[in-house]
């Protein structure tokens, strides 16, 4: 189905959005998505699962397809994903629960592209959010993981980051 039915604009977009871990809504969609004919055609071979105003890939197709990406293609589909939900946070159409996954899954991907400094900015502002969902310790065990991982020769902001995401 994905190499004989879908075009190539359709396979790009199933890539990013295999990585999100949440529905999708409108904002965070067409930041990556111009034209919803490509969700229409995802959505015809039936590899979408559809909410009121969301959409995300069918997580048997998700789990799939995440096993194929190397990961340079993920690191780069991450950056898109990354854009969309800063789009989708800043355009504020979700609620306050939303928004506290959107946060926490946009924390998840700063972190694992070692921004730290734009993690930290993000938690500073909006961590309540995702903290009021538990989401706390999982993103202090990432925190801690990427922080160990990281060198000592840094960028300047990255070492800024590492501090505020330590206190």
């Amino acid at each position: 189905i994905l190499e004989k039915r879908l075009s190539p604009e359709a396979r790009q977009v199933l890539r990013i959005l295999t990585l999100a871990n949440m529905p999708l809504g409108k904002p965070a969609l067409q930041s990556f998505c111009p034209r919803p004919r490509l969700l229409k055609e995802l959505s015809t071979v039936s590899l979408l699962a559809t909410y009121p105003n969301r959409i995300q890939v069918l997580p048997m197709v998700a789990a799939q397809l995440r096993s194929r990406l190397i990961d340079e293609e993920r690191h780069q589909y991450e950056e898109q994903l990354i854009e969309a939900f800063e789009r989708w946070l800043n355009e504020g159409k979700s609620d306050v629960r939303e928004s506290g996954v959107i946060v926490t899954e946009l924390t998840s991907l700063y972190l694992k592209h070692h921004r730290l400094l734009d993690a930290a900015q993000l938690l500073i502002q909006y961590g309540w959010l995702s903290f009021n969902l538990g989401n706390a310790p999982r993103l202090a065990r990432l925190a801690q993981e990427v922080t160990r991982q990281a060198d000592s020769c840094i960028p300047c902001d990255n070492q800024y980051g590492r501090i505020l995401l330590h206190y």
